[in-house]
């Protein structure tokens, strides 16, 4: 991916979290917005179709093998599909668009790197005007199921290969956590919302 696109630009991460900022954000504000998984059916239905930002859609590998037609009936709407090994792949061969491209691996990241991880990642070394971070309460350790803005988010492969106690053990948070406040206190034009803020900082 050609990371010059980013350069001087606004972006958001906005994460499935329910966090307290999300009834006043102005989502024009933005030139990109980073929605991940089932975000994208969420996203579309309380913000409509039309806006100025561009979409990045960041799919993990159930979510791209088992949704494709969800990816599909959004994916004109998508400036730029980011998806996870096995699913990069898929989606590569089933949709053959030029916009698809692999998630980068986090190898300071112990066992599976979160999306926000990833996304910090890519944008490590692009010239971004500013990143602000929101929806993600993924960190706090708390009942998994508690952290999403609603159940819709989670598919129902995801309560079938019961991804709550699957991801407890797939993904290191504290290795997460680290990360994550290793790049934003590196760039001093990213900032998050106040939920995630009193996680990382607590």
């Amino acid at each position: 991916m050609d990371l010059s696109i980013f350069k001087d630009k606004k972006i958001m991460f906005y994460g499935p979290g329910n966090t307290s900022d999300k009834d006043t954000l102005d989502i024009t504000y933005f030139d990109y917005i980073i929605i991940t998984n089932n975000m994208v059916e969420l996203f579309f239905n309380k913000y409509g179709e039309e806006f100025s930002c561009k979409i990045i859609h960041l799919v993990n590998q159930l979510y791209s093998l088992t949704h494709l037609d969800t990816i599909k009936k959004y994916s004109k709407k998508i400036e730029i599909i980011i998806a996870v090994q096995k699913g990069y792949k898929y989606l590569k061969e089933t949709m053959n668009r030029d916009n698809i491209y692999q998630s980068p691996n986090v190898p300071s990241v112990s066992g599976v790197p979160l999306g926000l991880s990833r996304i910090l990642m890519l944008l490590d070394k692009a010239m971004f005007k500013e990143l602000y971070i929101t929806g993600v309460t993924f960190y706090s350790e708390s009942k998994l199921e508690k952290c999403y803005e609603n159940t819709q988010y989670i598919i129902k492969d995801g309560y079938k290969y019961n991804i709550f106690n699957a991801d407890k053990k797939k993904h290191n948070l504290k290795s997460n956590i680290t990360y994550t406040k290793k790049i934003c206190n590196k760039h001093k034009n990213i900032t998050m919302c106040k939920d995630l803020h009193d996680i990382l900082y607590k």
